[in-house]
């Protein structure tokens, strides 16, 4: 009697120890997505789109982190218009698909100005960001953009504008106005037709410098 029961504790402990090596087996399973070599490769993106009636505003504010930034001005426009796509880049998709919904694109009116910013988190834990923005706005809006990575692009813009872009090219395309430009790393290249008592003021860090302009246009010129 004693024989037997301990055969059948042995076999109890046996078929413990496989359903206890089954169950790790279930918890492992993972998305076949994952960049198991952890370089955050799993992309996930979605669109941001808005648009905003002018009300007395004359001049535009964007301020980007990554991604590209391009600005087309229509002549008699009642309106601001963003179209953006955010990307977020990460190991594993349900970790990017999370950090997406902290990825925005803020509008704001005041009185004077709309203001356009790219919001994210402060502590990146890895991951990459990115907005690529597709802003519509009136042609006589001034317009002030900034961004750290990705290439900017104003066309058509019959105002001044203020341009500072840590690395990516910069371009100004028929554009009517004075314009300052600061590049650390990347190009510029303005085609402008300044108005009287203009300014040109452009200055890169390491890359070239390209400018159009009407003759007769003086110019002082360092490097």
């Amino acid at each position: 009697m004693k024989k037997k029961m301990k055969r059948a504790l042995g076999v109890a402990a046996v078929v413990a120890d496989v359903t206890l090596m089954a169950t790790g087996c279930v918890s492992g399973v993972v998305d076949l997505d994952d960049d198991w070599t952890h370089l955050g490769k799993v992309e996930v993106s979605a669109p941001f789109s808005r648009t905003v009636e002018v009300n007395g505003q004359t001049s535009v504010k964007i301020a980007g982190l990554n991604g590209s930034i391009r600005v087309s001005a229509i002549p008699d426009a009642q309106n601001v218009t963003v179209n953006a796509i955010r990307t977020v880049r990460s190991d594993s998709r349900w970790d990017a698909q999370d950090h997406l919904s902290k990825l925005q694109v803020s509008v704001q009116l005041s009185s004077r100005q709309v203001d356009i910013k790219t919001i994210q988190p402060a502590f990146s834990g890895g991951r990459t960001s990115v907005v690529d923005n597709e802003i519509g706005v009136p042609s006589h809006f001034l317009a002030n953009v900034t961004n750290g990575n990705g290439s900017i692009r104003l066309d058509g813009v019959r105002a001044d504008v203020k341009v500072t872009n840590g690395n990516g090219g910069v371009a100004l395309v028929d554009h009517m106005g004075s314009s300052w430009v600061s590049v650390g790393n990347g190009e510029i290249s303005a085609s402008t037709v300044l108005p009287e008592g203009g300014q040109i003021v452009h200055a890169v860090g390491n890359c070239t410098i390209s400018l159009t302009v009407p003759t007769g246009v003086s110019a002082t010129f360092g490097a």
